[in-house]
């Protein structure tokens, strides 16, 4: 995928990333050095939602570490490192998602949806920690990792049509037009009379 589409601070988290698995002699940048970069952004938002989600995050992390630990090391490894195949592989499927919902960038919120899917160890090891696509509170259709700005942005509409004056307006204008209508529409008999007014010059 195209590094240009990720968001700034997915951007930023990926040379975390590269800068951990350098710092750790991995020959390539993996799904757990992504992910940990991420959980560990300062002021990134990865952690608190993914503790709104229910995941243990705290756990999550020395699980990570635990495994970025247990790596094998390469041996005078350069500053140029690579990424591997199974992180490229869920940028795709992060991409995919961005895709399906029609954004035009690529968020760090879709790299969770991603993993959650993801049959390898990261995959693992954030499933057992909590991460799952579906929310147990709101329904199978639900996801726990939804983008959090969309969802500003629906709520922030619906708020503003809910208070907007305009809207009342136009409410009250539909309904007076409907109960002329339907006055309109009435037999005669129905109808009360009213006086008539003549102008007369004076």
């Amino acid at each position: 995928m195209r590094m240009d589409k990720l968001t700034t601070k997915f951007q930023q988290a990926l040379a975390d990333a590269q800068s951990m698995a350098l710092g750790l002699d991995h020959g390539f940048i993996e799904p757990q050095h992504l992910l940990l970069a991420l959980i560990d952004q300062e002021d990134g938002g990865t952690r608190s939602l993914l503790a709104r989600a229910n995941v243990r995050v705290p756990a999550l992390s020395q699980a990570l570490h635990k495994a970025l630990e247990n790596s094998p090391k390469v041996e005078g490894q350069g500053g140029e490192i690579g990424i591997s195949r199974e992180l490229n592989n869920l940028l795709n499927l992060t991409d995919k998602e961005a895709t399906k919902r029609g954004d035009q960038f690529v968020a760090s919120e879709l790299f969770l949806l991603a993993l959650t899917g993801d049959k390898g160890e990261t995959g693992r090891l954030f499933k057992e920690h909590g991460g799952t696509r579906r929310s147990p509170t709101s329904g199978s259709r639900s996801q726990r990792f939804a983008s959090p700005a969309r969802y500003v942005r629906r709520r922030h509409a619906t708020m503003t049509v809910r208070s907007s004056p305009w809207q009342a307006c136009g409410h009250a204008s539909r309904r007076l037009r409907s109960r002329s209508v339907a006055a309109l529409s009435a037999p005669d008999s129905a109808r009360k009379s009213r006086p008539s007014v003549h102008w007369e010059r004076q």
